[in-house]
C-alpha cells in the first residue's frame, strides 16, 4: 500500500525507489490506486481508456512537462494501479536532436568514404582502363599506336606490360598489313581498268572486222572479172590494200593490249618460213611496184621447209618489217634474206629485213621499239603508220623465243632490221637450198576455188545477221558448189535444224555468226547439241582476241574462222566439215 510501496513483478516500489528513478531520468513518476476517489477527471479518462485496449496514454501537455499514464493490472485482470509520469520536455527534443545528428554525422561519413572510394577507383582502375581502351581502339582503326603508359597495380600492370608487347609485335605486322590492304586497292582498280580496256577493245575489233568482211570481199569480188574495166579494177585493189592496211593496224593494237596486259598466247603448230615470206613478199610487191622498189627474196644457206612457230604471228611480223621497209625506201630495193643460225643444239631461224630508205639516227634506233613511236614527223605525215609495228613486232618475236633488232642503220643509209624465232626440234627437217617461187598476188584472201567448184553437192547453213555479209558468203559457197540455206539470228537456225522433216538431208556444215539479236550463236550452240545435234557447226565471226576461239569450242563449236574471212580457208573449213561428217555417218 501507499505506507511501504508497491510490490511490481517482485520488486519493491516505494517513495525511495522513486525518488531514485526521478533522480537518474530527470522523470517524476506518481503511483495512485485505481479506486482512489481523489483521482482528478483527467487521470480517470486516462485510466477508463487504460481499462480498454490502450497501454500508454499520453496527458496534457505543458510548454515545461509531458505527462504519460500507464496502468498495472491487478489480479481480477483490471487496471489497480495507475502510474503517471511526467517528464521534462526538453529530453523530447535532445532525444530528436540527437537522432538527426547522428543520421546526418552517418549520411556525412557515407558520403566521404564513397567519394574517397570513387576517387581511389578512378585514379587506379577506371584511368588504366580507360587508357588500355583508347590503344585497343586505336589498333582496331589501324591508326598508329603508342606504348601504353604501365599501371604499376596488380592486374592492371600485368595487362598493360601484355598490350605493350603485342603493340612491339604488331607493329611492323600493321604496317605491312596497311601496305598490303593499298596494294589490294591498287590491284583491284588495276584489274578492273584492264578488264573494261579488254572489253572495249574487244567491242572496238568486233564493230571494225564486221563491215571489214563485207569491204575486203566486194573489192575481191571486184577484181574478180578479168573483162572489168581497169579503172574500176584498179578502185577494188585501191580499197583492197588500204583495208588490208586498216585489218594489220587492228591487230597490232590488240596484239599490243594482250602483251601490256601479260596475256599475249603465241601457237606453236608446223609452218614454213620460205612460204610465210613468199607470201608476204606476194602480198606486199604492188606496193613496191607502186613507188618503183624492187623486192625480193634470198636465202643464205640451207633453210629448214617446216618450223614448229605461230605462222600468223610470225607473217605479222614480217609484214609489219618489210611494210616499213617499203614506206621508208623512195628507190632501189628491200630484200627479205632467210637463214639458219646459232648453234646446233640451240638453232634459230632468222629472216632479215634489208632496205637503202631514208634510214635513221642510230642513237634514236632503239627508241622505235616503244609504242606510238614514229620516225621523223615530215616522213610519217607522208607515208602514215600508227607506230605501232615495231612494238608489237618485238613483243610477238620474244613470246616465240627469238626477238627483233637493229642491226645498222643511219640517215640516207637504209636500215637492216633482224627477226629471229625459235624454230623448235629440226631433226629429220628437210632444208632449202634456196626460195620458193613466189606466186602473183591473188586476186581474194586466196586464190579462188571457186572454178572446181569443191562443195558440189553439199548442204551448207549460213546464219549471219548482217545482210552485206549474207550476201557475201553465199555468193562465195555457192560459186564454190554449195546449196546454201539462210538464218538471221541463232533462233532461227535452232528452229530450221531441229525442224527438219525425217530423212531428209542434213547439213554438211552450219556457219553460225556469235554475236547475233534474238539469239547468239554461243546459246544457239548449246541448244542444238542439248538437243542431240551432231552436225558441225563451225564459228565464223568478227571475235578475234585471243580467248574467242576457246569460248566458242567450250559452245560446242568444231572449229573457228575470224572475219574477215579468208576465202581460201573458207572453203576448206566446210569441205573438211563434210569430209568428217560422211566419214562418221
Amino acid at each position: 500500500g501507499p505506507p511501504r510501496g508497491w510490490l511490481m513483478m517482485g520488486r519493491l516500489l516505494d517513495e525511495a525507489m522513486l525518488e531514485q528513478l526521478a533522480a537518474q531520468t530527470r522523470v517524476r513518476f506518481d503511483v495512485r490506486l485505481a479506486g482512489d476517489s481523489s483521482l482528478s477527471p483527467a487521470e480517470q479518462e486516462a485510466l477508463a481508456a487504460l481499462g480498454g485496449k490502450e497501454t500508454v496514454v499520453c496527458g496534457a501537455l505543458s510548454a515545461e512537462d509531458r505527462l504519460v499514464y500507464t496502468a498495472v493490472a491487478g489480479a481480477s485482470g483490471r487496471p489497480a494501479l495507475l502510474i503517471r509520469a511526467l517528464s521534462p520536455r526538453d529530453i523530447s527534443r535532445q532525444g530528436g536532436r540527437a537522432v538527426r545528428l547522428a543520421t546526418l554525422s552517418l549520411a556525412a561519413t557515407g558520403i566521404g568514404t564513397l567519394a574517397v572510394l570513387l576517387i581511389l577507383l578512378s585514379r587506379f582502375v577506371a584511368e588504366p582502363v580507360r587508357r588500355l581502351t583508347r590503344r585497343i581502339e586505336s589498333l582496331g582503326r589501324d591508326a598508329p599506336a603508342g606504348e601504353c603508359w604501365p599501371a604499376d597495380r596488380d592486374e592492371i600492370a600485368v595487362l598493360t606490360r601484355e598490350l605493350n608487347a603485342m603493340i612491339d609485335r604488331l607493329g611492323g605486322e600493321q604496317a605491312l598489313r596497311l601496305a598490303n590492304a593499298y596494294l589490294e586497292r591498287a590491284r583491284d582498280a588495276a584489274e578492273a581498268a584492264s578488264r573494261a580496256k579488254t572489253e572495249l577493245l574487244a567491242n572496238i575489233n568486233h564493230e571494225l572486222r564486221t563491215p571489214m568482211t563485207a569491204i575486203l570481199g566486194f573489192a575481191d569480188a571486184l577484181m574478180e572479172n578479168p573483162d572489168a574495166d581497169p579503172r574500176r579494177a584498179d578502185a577494188a585493189a585501191t580499197i583492197r590494200r588500204n583495208g588490208r592496211r586498216l585489218l594489220g593496224i587492228i591487230d597490232n593494237i590488240l596484239d599490243l593490249s594482250h602483251a601490256e596486259a601479260g596475256r599475249l598466247e603465241v601457237a606453236c603448230e608446223p609452218c614454213s618460213p620460205a612460204e610465210l615470206a613468199a607470201a608476204v613478199v606476194s602480198e606486199l610487191s604492188d606496193a613496191a611496184a607502186e613507188k618503183g622498189v624492187s623486192l625480193r627474196i634470198e636465202h643464205v644457206g640451207p633453210v629448214p621447209a617446216i618450223i614448229r612457230s605461230d605462222p600468223h604471228s610470225l607473217k605479222q611480223i614480217l609484214g609489219n618489217l618489210v611494210d616499213n621497209a617499203i614506206k621508208f625506201t623512195e628507190s632501189g630495193e628491200v630484200r627479205v634474206v632467210l637463214s639458219l643460225a646459232g648453234e646446233p643444239d640451240a638453232p634459230l631461224m632468222q629472216c632479215d629485213v634489208i632496205d637503202i630508205g631514208v634510214g635513221m639516227d642510230p642513237a634514236e634506233a632503239e627508241a622505235m621499239f616503244e609504242p606510238f613511236r614514229r620516225a621523223d614527223m615530215s616522213l610519217t605525215r607522208r607515208t602514215g603508220g600508227a607506230g605501232l609495228g615495231l612494238a608489237v613486232a618485238r613483243r610477238l618475236a620474244r613470246a616465240m623465243g627469238g626477238d627483233v633488232t637493229i642491226l645498222r642503220t643511219a640517215p640516207g643509209a637504209g636500215a637492216h632490221f633482224r627477226l629471229t624465232v625459235d624454230p623448235g626440234p629440226l631433226e629429220g627437217v628437210e632444208m632449202l637450198a634456196g626460195p620458193v617461187p613466189t606466186a602473183p598476188a591473188p586476186t581474194g584472201d586466196g586464190a579462188d576455188p571457186a572454178a572446181a567448184r569443191p562443195l558440189a553437192g553439199l548442204r551448207v547453213l549460213l546464219v549471219e545477221d548482217g545482210e552485206d555479209n549474207r550476201r557475201l558468203l553465199s555468193a562465195i559457197l555457192r560459186k564454190a558448189g554449195a546449196e546454201v540455206d539462210l538464218a538471221e539470228d541463232g533462233q532461227a537456225a535452232v528452229d530450221r535444224i531441229l525442224a527438219a522433216p525425217e530423212g531428209s538431208k542434213p547439213y554438211d556444215a552450219v556457219l553460225m555468226d556469235m554475236q547475233m539479236p534474238v539469239m547468239d550463236g554461243y546459246h544457239a550452240t548449246r541448244r542444238l547439241r542439248a538437243a542431240g545435234y551432231g552436225g558441225r557447226v563451225i564459228a565464223v565471226t568478227a571475235h578475234a582476241m585471243t580467248y574467242d576461239r576457246d569460248l566458242c569450242l567450250a559452245a560446242g563449236c568444231d572449229d573457228y574462222l575470224p572475219k574477215p574471212v579468208d576465202r581460201r580457208r573458207l572453203v576448206e573449213l566446210v569441205r573438211a566439215a563434210a569430209a568428217v561428217g560422211s566419214a562418221a555417218s
